[in-house]
């Protein structure tokens, strides 16, 4: 995996803040769940503490982005959405077609009655750039190269797009190192966090995959 050259990267970003007490934060991602991470305060072996994040926090988010109009049900199944010619994201993910975007509200009760919806937000035709620290300038236009996005799967569970967002946000990071497979997700997440009106966007770092047999 890639975390020698997380751990090399975060050495060169908090080499250059010696003044300043740094906290580093492990999180895993699972199946749209974060298993229980590790906190580091300056060195590893200093501090541990886990957690699996605010559920609460997350519906009031959600709750949020529905008052501006942004958040509207799903119903197409994972095998509708995989066999829709539609255009696909860089990472092979098929782009919304926008199938459940417009229903009427009787079209939406005929469906909630055989099939527990998703919830996807709506994203406009607009370009989100960032200045990557290993990568360099990345831009995406959100409507083209990334489509309306799920927040909450059709169980329930709160996806990764959402919560990596959230979580961000309230435990104060600053500065983000992970792998390049999640380069194209950066684009949507800043959106996003502009949507709800969080603080600026941490300084994001991806780095190259370490792949081998």
């Amino acid at each position: 995996h890639n975390c020698f050259w997380k751990a090399q990267v975060n050495t060169s970003f908090n080499g250059t803040q010696a003044s300043v007490q740094n906290t580093y934060v492990v999180r895993i991602p699972e199946d749209d769940r974060y298993l229980p991470y590790a906190e580091y305060k300056d060195s590893p072996e200093e501090h541990f503490t886990a957690s699996q994040g605010d559920i609460v926090i997350y519906g009031e988010c959600l709750e949020l982005l529905r008052q501006k109009g942004l958040i509207y049900p799903c119903f197409c199944t994972r095998n509708q959405l995989h066999a829709a010619s539609a255009p696909h994201a860089t990472d092979g993910t098929p782009i919304y077609a926008g199938t459940c975007r417009n229903l009427t509200g009787a079209e939406r009760a005929l469906r909630e009655k055989t099939r527990r919806p998703a919830l996807r937000i709506r994203v406009p035709a607009e370009t989100v750039a960032f200045t990557d620290t290993v990568m360099g300038d990345y831009a995406e236009r959100l409507d083209r190269d990334c489509g309306d996005f799920i927040l909450r799967r059709s169980d329930g569970i709160h996806a990764y797009q959402l919560a990596v967002v959230v979580d961000d946000a309230l435990m104060g990071v600053n500065q983000v190192v992970r792998g390049a497979d999640l380069l194209s997700s950066t684009p949507r997440q800043i959106w996003l966090q502009r949507q709800l009106t969080l603080p600026v966007p941490p300084q994001y770092c991806h780095v190259p995959l370490l792949c081998g047999r």
